[in-house]
């Protein structure tokens, strides 16, 4: 979307702006709080959103340790892409505690 003859990714605090509204009425719309994927971006846009409708924000980083499991083969069936929403989030959430914890975090 252009504002002023720019893209609205062009100007940080309507970016705020707009991803505020959205994540508002994606709660309005659902009854339930988001999940927000960024990264710092430098510390720009990505840790200035208002948190008031989030239930979590993920953070990727350069350099990270991104791990893909496989569940079932680590034999954790039945699961969506909102494995915390699921009735084995105790599993899941165990799961990534482990690799935490080896990772030393």
């Amino acid at each position: 979307r252009q504002e002023d003859g720019l893209p609205v990714q062009c100007n940080p605090l309507r970016m705020l702006e707009v991803l505020s509204k959205v994540l508002s009425d994606a709660k309005a719309m659902t009854g339930k709080k988001a999940i927000y994927i960024t990264h710092s971006q430098g510390g720009r846009v990505g840790w200035q959103t208002d948190t008031d409708n989030l239930a979590a924000i993920v953070a990727i980083e350069p350099g990270g340790d991104a791990t893909v499991v496989d569940l079932p083969k680590v034999d954790i069936t039945g699961n969506s892409h909102f494995m915390f929403q699921e009735t084995n989030n105790r599993e899941i959430a165990d799961h990534i505690e482990n690799w935490l914890k080896a990772r030393g975090l």
